[in-house]
């Protein structure tokens, strides 16, 4: 599912229209975006949480040339998912498997 699909399914659910509802996405993934700059965790109960971490510099190497070179560090984002949304997944794999 992609950005405006997402957006459709909620306006579909809500009953507000497409752009009320890119406006209020737009503005929940700047507002991540803000806090996880400021350093801070985003936490949602049960769905999960944001975190920036550091991904130190490491060795890489180039897949056309074989040459080695080192990847800088960089600030990355993880998402842990939390127990309600862990026991939605596995309660829909379940069902798929049987």
């Amino acid at each position: 599912m992609n950005k405006i699909q997402f957006i459709k399914r909620l306006s579909e659910r809500t009953g507000y229209k497409d752009t009320e509802i890119g406006l209020i996405v737009d503005t929940f993934i700047d507002i991540i975006g803000e806090e996880l700059c400021k350093g801070n965790k985003i936490l949602f109960y049960g769905f999960g949480h944001f975190v920036q971490w550091k991904q130190v510099e490491r060795p890489g190497r180039n897949v056309k040339t074989g040459e080695p070179y080192q990847i800088p560090s960089r600030i990355s984002v993880k998402f842990k998912a939390g127990k309600c949304l862990l026991e939605q997944l596995n309660t829909v794999s379940e069902h798929k498997r049987k």
